[in-house]
């Protein structure tokens, strides 16, 4: 049977940390709404994976008229997707591989697509020195007319592989599976700490930069 955890004191609305799907159907059931569940789900593992599975399922149903029901995984061992529509027609995926050691883009006309598409590897890591471990959770974006990609990584040697950073790599050609790809660096912020996931989008005509940094004055590692 399902059963929960009381958030720790706090917590407004004194919600409850979904541990099971049994908890999270018997929820759904009571009309609990689904941005609630969602929230609350403990998902660090298969059995929250399932619960997220789950709830978009619930969601997002594929037995809506029309929709269309996509292969899933569209593409198999890659973490961190992220997906990119184009206005050359074409859909551009990267994500993270499992070696952690590169940076891969694909493109298809379909997303279905995606799955048949060859891999290019546009970048891989430094053997020596900053971005030479860990490299993860790769974005592609398209800005004033460039190619970017935002990516986390640690350093080569041993006691920097967690040193997680942000950084950024550049091209001006029009299929980014093809040109140079130049460094620009790290993305610097107000502090140097352990920070990842980066991305960018622009509301109302003005350009966002979003990501997870670790706040030095909060001991742990999150």
């Amino acid at each position: 049977g399902g059963f929960a955890r009381t958030l720790p004191d706090g917590n407004p609305a004194g919600r409850v940390l979904v541990d099971s799907l049994e908890l999270f159907l018997t929820e759904t059931r009571q009309g609990t709404p689904l941005e609630q569940l969602m929230s609350q789900i403990n998902h660090p593992n298969a059995r929250g994976h399932q619960l997220v599975a789950t709830a978009l399922a619930k969601w997002f149903p594929a037995s809506l008229h029309g929709a269309h029901a996509y292969a899933n995984p569209i593409v198999r061992q890659r973490a961190d997707p992220h997906l990119t529509y184009h206005t050359d027609g074409f859909y551009y995926l990267t994500a993270t591989v499992p070696e952690y050691d590169r940076i891969e883009l694909r493109r298809a006309r379909t997303i279905d697509g995606l799955a048949a598409a060859a891999p290019v590897a546009i970048w891989r890591k430094h053997a020596s020195g900053p971005m030479g471990s860990h490299i993860w959770a790769p974005e592609l974006h398209s800005i004033a007319g460039k190619w970017y990609v935002y990516f986390a990584a640690g350093g080569a040697e041993p006691e920097n592989v967690w040193a997680i950073r942000m950084y950024v790599l550049e091209s001006s050609a029009a299929n980014p599976l093809q040109g140079e790809w130049v460094e620009r660096g790290q993305l610097k912020t107000n502090w140097e700490s352990f920070s990842l996931d980066a991305t960018t989008f622009v509301v109302r005509g003005t350009r966002y930069l979003a990501w997870a940094q670790k706040d030095p004055a909060i001991r742990g590692n999150t």
